[in-house]
């Protein structure tokens, strides 16, 4: 029997990541054991392969650097990589998301802050329903097998959606790897509304682009450039380091970018980009116009879409409420009576449920 996926030790997330990569690119196994698939080169464990402890007990800022984490654990690994961390992530902040929105002005704060009207417009209501609406099926191969498997309901899910093979978390990166792209352009730009208009354009042009090799100013702006602008010009010191690290090409194994479907094509000369965010915008026309459809895309733009949530959320407003939210999930976790519409997001796995079952209520 192949042995299990190994694990990163250390004491801290770099460390333990770090060691992760080493050993995974040392390893030559798969384990049936911990709800491993494989498929286009890419590895799909349901069990935490760095994180000791749970993603509801990290701080903003760690919340800030985690997308860097699991840009590591997808990139610099011989296969692209997508782990329990990736999800619970995913699933904490659109469970926070949600818990800002029907109990706070916070949520009108970070998707609309430089306007003074505080509704969103339609078309970014629409945005974030369809972020939330794709992180639930996102979540639906997970929600057949825990916190707690149900045989009865995975059969009547099954039936219900005629789905004639089993679905799989790789089904589901795939799938929805185009709507990821576009929706990180769309809370960028929203973001970024300093400087950006809705549809992407520049808001007063010129404006400085020390990414660019002659640090010119630009008049217009495309995909990457939007990345950029928001990492330069808009995020807080955190967020700037994380989108530095992930956009660091030095950082990866050029051999292993050219092994993803989707992320670079097998013509492209990696030595002569400077930018991994650059080889990430490349692909829009790969996904989005039906060239194909990548499994490796997703984990990073959605990992990309949450930082931007946790990017405009003030500390003061982060420690106002999530003591109240973790004691509203707490509350309505499998086994407790109340139900919670943020459960439909977070905790999905068993050592969330316990870890959250352990806690107290909070004072406040």
């Amino acid at each position: 029997m192949p042995p299990e996926t190994p694990t990163g030790d250390g004491g801290s997330i770099r460390e333990r990541v770090d060691d992760f990569v080493d050993k995974y690119n040392d390893w030559t196994g798969f384990s049936a054991s911990d709800g491993v698939m494989i498929a286009e080169n890419s590895h799909v464990s349901r069990k935490n392969v760095f994180l000791d402890g749970v993603v509801h007990d990290l701080s903003l800022s760690e919340l800030r650097e985690f997308p860097r984490y699991l840009c590591d654990v997808s990139l610099r690994a011989k296969n692209f990589v997508v782990t329990a961390e990736h999800y619970s992530y995913w699933s904490w902040t659109l469970a926070f998301v949600q818990y800002l929105r029907r109990n706070s002005n916070v949520f009108e704060k970070i998707t609309n802050p430089y306007h003074p009207d505080p509704a969103p417009s339609p078309g970014s209501a629409n945005l974030i329903n369809d972020m939330f609406l794709m992180h639930r099926l996102l979540n639906l191969p997970l929600r057949m097998s825990a916190p707690y498997p149900n045989p009865s309901v995975e059969n009547y899910i099954q039936n219900s959606l005629r789905l004639t093979n089993d679905i799989s978390e790789i089904d589901t990166l795939r799938l929805f790897s185009p709507v990821s792209l576009a929706l990180l352009d769309g809370l960028v730009c929203r973001h970024c509304s300093r400087f950006l208009t809705i549809d992407g354009r520049l808001e007063n042009p010129p404006v400085s682009s020390p990414w660019s090799s002659n640090h010119s100013s630009k008049s217009g702006v495309g995909y990457h450039d939007r990345l950029q602008l928001w990492r330069y010009h808009v995020a807080n010191p955190t967020t700037n380091d994380t989108l530095a690290q992930v956009d660091d090409i030095s950082r990866y194994e050029s051999k292993h970018l050219k092994s993803l479907s989707g992320v670079i094509d097998s013509d492209e000369d990696i030595g002569e980009m400077d930018h991994f965010l650059q080889i990430l915008s490349n692909q829009r026309h790969y996904n989005v116009h039906g060239e194909g459809s990548s499994v490796s895309i997703l984990p990073i733009t959605f990992s990309l879409c949450c930082l931007i949530f946790w990017d405009a959320i003030e500390q003061s407003d982060f420690d106002k409420y999530r003591s109240k939210f973790v004691d509203e999930v707490r509350a309505a976790v499998p086994g407790n009576p109340r139900q919670s519409e943020y459960t439909d997001y977070y905790p999905i796995f068993r050592w969330e449920v316990v870890s959250l079952m352990q806690l107290c209520p909070s004072s406040d």
